[in-house]
């Protein structure tokens, strides 16, 4: 039977009303249903991109930004900060959601000459009241050995400081005999607690003073100690000493009534206790690697490149680099800050009063380098 023109008509009707069907389904497949959102919560502000797609500037701590379903490299890039690399995949009609921590990138600045900052001149204090003895500061006391008339013991005072004067003195311990060769470390404001390194022809011996309890114990004997610095809000401390075999000295971190070596071969003095965990140490280092790759990394420690051994760096020809090191007591692990060639070794390393940064003593000048926000 024949097709009727009017059939045929109607048969395109129908032909084109379907297309307009398929057309304005896949319109909305395409523009509202063939969608997914990637969801990035990070301190704000932050720029996000997604490869090959779109770059948003995001100026709130979460941000959705809209994108057809599928797998993306994403970049998320906050000024002064490392950036943070992503692959997602964004699912159809649902989100991707990622929480990004910002990891500062450390920044060294000179910040002026010591002779004018001063910023590791002991307290100004009037000595004309003062012993003949080496004297030892903290903030605003003085701590000094002297004979006790009566007993004939070598005995330590203490003595606030006022207005550049010392005040009156409040004896803490006597010592039998005399030390010699002694090192006196204070931490009276936060712990009532002084350490005295006391060193011999056979050995040094830190003895602990209790202000408090008015106690005085010997907590550990090595064959050298050199130096101590107590950890920030704790009675814990760090100390620089060398054991029997020992060709070079090594930094101890003394807690519980124990002392651990640690994996970090540099002076004392460059070391600055930065947290109850957290140490900033300033090291030489002698490599081959890009330094500049390696900044913000983890670094083994130990007889590797980033502490050799006394062999290997004797046997390297290659100038020692200056390192600054976020080093954690936790995991006795390192991570590179700062790769500084043109500098020298440190003489002095102290904490800001931000506790963010870490000031260093580099021939006559100082330093800051800010390690966290």
């Amino acid at each position: 039977m024949p097709i009727t023109e009017e059939t045929k008509k109607r048969i395109w009707k129908l032909i084109i009303i379907a297309i307009l069907i398929c057309g304005a389904l896949f319109m909305l497949f395409a523009f509202f249903l063939n969608k997914g959102t990637l969801v990035i919560s990070a301190k704000s502000p932050y720029l996000v991109s997604i490869d090959g797609v779109k770059s948003v500037t995001c100026n709130q701590d979460e941000c959705r930004v809209e994108v057809a379903p599928g797998e993306y490299p994403v970049t998320v890039q906050k000024e002064g900060y490392r950036q943070v690399e992503l692959n997602v995949s964004v699912p159809i009609g649902g989100e991707a959601k990622e929480e990004v921590t910002f990891q500062l990138v450390p920044k060294l600045t000179l910040i002026g000459d010591e002779a004018t900052l001063k910023l590791f001149t002991e307290p100004s204090v009037d000595t004309s009241d003062l012993p003949k003895t080496p004297l030892f500061f903290e903030d605003n006391y003085v701590l000094y050995l002297e004979r006790d008339p009566q007993t004939r013991h070598q005995t330590l005072y203490v003595r606030t400081i006022e207005e550049g004067k010392a005040g009156e003195k409040t004896l803490v311990t006597s010592f039998i005999r005399d030390p010699k060769d002694y090192l006196i470390v204070p931490s009276i404001e936060k712990n009532n607690k002084v350490a005295l390194i006391d060193s011999t022809e056979d050995g040094s011996v830190i003895y602990m003073m209790d202000l408090k309890e008015k106690t005085r114990k010997s907590v550990l004997t090595l064959p050298e100690i050199k130096d101590l610095k107590w950890m920030p809000g704790t009675e814990d401390f760090i100390f620089e000493g060398r054991e029997d075999g020992d060709i070079t000295s090594s930094v101890y971190y003394f807690t519980q009534g124990k002392a651990q070596k640690l994996e970090l071969k540099t002076s004392l003095k460059n070391v600055v206790p930065a947290g109850k965990d957290r140490l900033i140490a300033a090291t030489v280092q002698r490599t081959d690697e890009d330094l500049t790759q390696m900044e913000g990394k983890l670094v083994v420690l130990g007889e590797n490149e980033a502490t050799p051994s006394a062999a290997t760096l004797f046997s390297v020809t290659k100038s020692p680099v200056l390192k600054f090191i976020d080093y954690s007591l936790t995991s006795n692990q390192g991570r590179l800050l700062k790769a500084a060639p043109d500098l020298e070794i440190p003489e002095k390393g102290k904490l800001s009063e931000t506790q963010k940064s870490a000031y260093f003593l580099i021939g006559g000048r100082d330093f800051e380098l800010l390690f966290t926000d």
